[in-house]
């Protein structure tokens, strides 16, 4: 009988030159956006050398580097280790955990939003769900933060700019958070799908144009790394 021998798994880059990647990458997107959304990243075991699989803290930041930075990671590691094709962003391992529990995979020849992976599992698995922080807590840091109260926050009766502003923030981490548009909705006064859409793209586009507002999510995001909880 032929063996089945493990597949051998291994970070692609040393440390040395791992150090070195990262050391551009911060010179490439400046001191405040690394320290913002790239330090926290780790090398993960791979089993293919052409695949660099790092690691950050949350599903937020998940999304967020796979979005935003997934190119320049790649042209930084491919930099140093020519053979890398592809990058993929997991959530960290929980302590006590033995799975990446999620995986977002770039590709120079794919857009930045691919289909979410789940590491080591094949296709007919379905994949389990991240750890997610309630819309309930979202709501009352947002709120403290902005120094309003949850029920103007989730009231559409409320439309002060300073409330629509916490509003649309508290719906975006929500969104980034795995919740669907309909359980968004349903948890800011039955907000209907389009409008909770609407809310997410403009802080999209407000992420884009304003390091303000990138600066208080990523404070929101701290307040909150406490309080995620493990999907039933």
């Amino acid at each position: 009988m032929t063996k089945k021998h493990a597949a051998v798994t291994a970070p692609a880059l040393d440390e040395q030159v791992w150090k070195k990647a990262m050391d551009d990458l911060r010179v490439k997107v400046g001191e405040d956006n690394f320290n913002n959304w790239l330090v926290q990243l780790r090398q993960e075991a791979s089993t293919d050398d052409k695949v660099a699989v790092l690691s950050t803290a949350t599903p937020f930041l998940v999304t967020w580097v796979t979005d935003h930075y997934a190119q320049k990671i790649l042209d930084v590691l491919r930099a140093e280790v020519p053979g890398i094709q592809e990058v993929k962003i997991t959530l960290r391992r929980p302590v006590g955990k033995k799975e990446v529990v999620s995986t977002r995979s770039f590709k120079p020849s794919t857009t930045a939003r691919t289909n979410m992976l789940l590491a080591g599992r094949g296709a007919r698995t379905p994949p389990q769900k991240p750890e997610r922080v309630p819309i309930s807590k979202i709501q009352q840091a947002v709120a403290e933060r902005y120094d309003i109260s949850t029920c103007h926050l989730k009231s559409r009766d409320f439309r002060q700019a300073k409330v629509v502003k916490a509003r649309r923030i508290a719906m975006y981490i929500a969104k980034a958070e795995g919740y669907s548009l309909a359980e968004i909705g349903a948890a800011f006064d039955k907000f209907s799908n389009g409008a909770v859409h609407e809310a997410v793209q403009r802080i999209k586009n407000a992420i884009r144009q304003t390091w303000n507002v990138q600066h208080e999510i990523h404070a929101l995001l701290n307040d909150l790394s406490a309080q995620r909880l493990p999907e039933k």
